[in-house]
């Protein structure tokens, strides 16, 4: 079984523990994924799975595994001081 907690990472289960505490699903997810940019407010995300998942990403999911970035325009706007939000 494989789980998207991107929506559910934060909000549901016991502490925001996610999809898998939320439904007892404990030891019965072979995959699970998300993101840390919504609950968590951090840019990334993860995937948790067996050895050899993360092993075959590690070596053929490399283009995806690092692409997440902050718009440039808003890194410009953070170095110049300037309001995050322009109104």
């Amino acid at each position: 079984m494989m789980i998207d907690d991107a929506h559910a990472s934060g909000v549901l289960g016991a502490g925001g523990a996610g999809t898998v505490d939320h439904f007892g699903l404990h030891g019965r997810v072979d995959i699970q994924v998300g993101t840390l940019s919504k609950a968590i407010g951090v840019l990334g995300g993860f995937i948790a799975g067996p050895p050899h998942l993360i092993e075959w990403l590690q070596n053929r999911g490399r283009p995806y595994l690092f692409s997440t970035s902050r718009a440039a325009r808003r890194r410009r706007r953070v170095r110049r001081g300037a309001p995050d939000h322009p109104r």
